[in-house]
């Protein structure tokens, strides 16, 4: 089993993205385990030239 810092910590929250397929983004880092993940890629914005 492979450990990665901070997120072996129990106390820490490890988070990673998914793009609009609902698949992990290429730079998310999983490790063995993964908390929670949010829509990080291809993101529309509702500002002005953004």
């Amino acid at each position: 089993m492979e450990f990665t810092y901070p997120g072996a910590y129990k106390e820490v929250i490890q988070a990673g993205a998914i793009d609009e397929r609902r698949s992990l983004a290429e730079f998310t880092n999983t490790k063995d385990q993964i908390d929670l993940v949010a829509q990080e890629v291809n993101i529309l914005s509702t500002y002005l030239e953004g």
